[in-house]
């Protein structure tokens, strides 16, 4: 139960045992909100997703946690607030849960639109979570939002540079992209914490392939690696397993976009037995 500073406080006065009668009205209520809250849990971990759906909801329309206030992911509110302490505002953590199990629940059951809505609206409560910015950069990979992709995990890397989840799906976006030097600087800095990082190994080598320039010019990047990545065994099979998953994020991104616009009719010379006049071009 939440404990309000005004129950502790000791006056004589009517004012304050009307403030005394607020407090506890409002703790009763706090604490009824957590009750639910918990019944809810109770309900989705036994597989009654609609029974706990249904109390997310109707906690989230209380005035209480509609007070809780929201920031952006840069992690402003509008009134300049600093961000909620999760760990010791238990109503903005449960609000924060209830958008982050909605979204669980929606995307559980294909919903991924409704359940990157909830996502969304969880994050703008919290900034910090690495791994909700991971949930939802996993999310946009599956509706082929690679922009929406590369800027959650670019998020869940500065939250926590050492999370190796978000590093992993980073260095696939950024070849995928066409941002060589981003993939790898970022490879570089993966090698340096496991020289045997295999993906990070196949895309260097796909990388230098592709554009062979490169192997000089970002060579410095990779001057606090092992030595042993310049020969190390790279595994053929699951190279061409990173490298399709790469292709096929692209083909998705450019089937999201749409098709592109028909090529433009390649002009056609004159036959060379044109008579070159006006009257012959005209022919």
């Amino acid at each position: 139960m939440l404990k309000i500073s005004a129950l502790n406080e000791d006056t004589d006065t009517d004012e304050g045992l009307s403030t005394l009668a607020l407090g506890r009205s409002k703790e009763a209520e706090e604490a009824e909100v957590l009750s639910l809250y918990n019944q809810a849990l109770d309900h989705q971990r036994r597989g009654k997703k609609l029974q706990a759906e249904e109390i997310y909801n109707l906690l989230l329309d209380t005035e209480l946690l509609d007070k809780v206030y929201h920031t952006d992911p840069e992690g402003t509110t509008d009134d300049d607030e600093p961000e909620p302490n999760l760990q010791t505002e238990p109503l903005a953590m449960v609000k924060y849960s209830c958008y982050k199990h909605l979204a669980v629940i929606n995307v559980d059951r294909d919903d991924l639109h409704a359940g990157m809505e909830y996502y969304i609206q969880a994050v703008e409560l919290d900034s910090s979570d690495v791994s909700l910015w991971h949930r939802i950069g996993k999310l946009a990979i599956r509706m082929s939002n690679i922009s929406l992709a590369r800027f959650a995990f670019e998020r869940g890397h500065y939250c926590n540079p050492e999370h190796w989840p978000c590093i992993d799906q980073l260095v696939t976006l950024y070849y995928t992209l066409g941002c060589y030097h981003f993939c790898l600087a970022l490879v570089a800095r993966a090698l340096e914490k496991d020289s045997a990082y295999m993906k990070g190994l196949v895309l260097k080598r796909a990388v230098y392939r592709e554009f062979p320039g490169l192997r000089s010019t970002c060579a410095h990047l990779f001057k606090e690696c092992d030595a042993e990545i310049e020969w190390a065994e790279i595994d053929e099979e699951f190279a061409e397993k990173c490298l399709n998953e790469a292709r096929v994020l692209r083909a998705n991104a450019e089937d999201r976009v749409g098709p592109q616009a028909p090529a433009r009719p390649k002009a056609k010379l004159p036959d060379e037995s044109i008579e070159l006049t006006w009257v012959g071009l005209g022919r």
